[in-house]
């Protein structure tokens, strides 16, 4: 994820290996406690919700969501999981 902080509302944008692309934006930002990123809507495509919660100094909780073509606020939870920092 490449993210611009010049933007006022955050944006980012996410390359996976599969070779998809998705543009965010910030939904909302939790001071200090995580932030929540929102895909852009594209016509006939999915919309995605990408959540990173603080849990720990060394460890984040992660959520991905999907919402499907023509209902872009219909998210359902894809993976949720965890990563700890070394």
């Amino acid at each position: 994820m490449v993210i611009d902080p010049q933007f006022p509302n955050y944006r980012a944008v996410n390359f996976d290996n599969a070779g998809h692309k998705a543009d965010y934006t910030t939904a909302f930002i939790i001071e200090g406690r995580g932030v929540v990123w929102i895909s852009v809507i594209k016509s006939g495509g999915p919309r995605f919700r990408l959540t990173y919660t603080k849990l720990r100094a060394d460890k984040a909780g992660i959520q991905f969501e999907i919402a499907p073509p023509g209902k872009p606020d219909a998210f359902a939870l894809y993976i949720q999981a965890t990563a700890r920092g070394k």
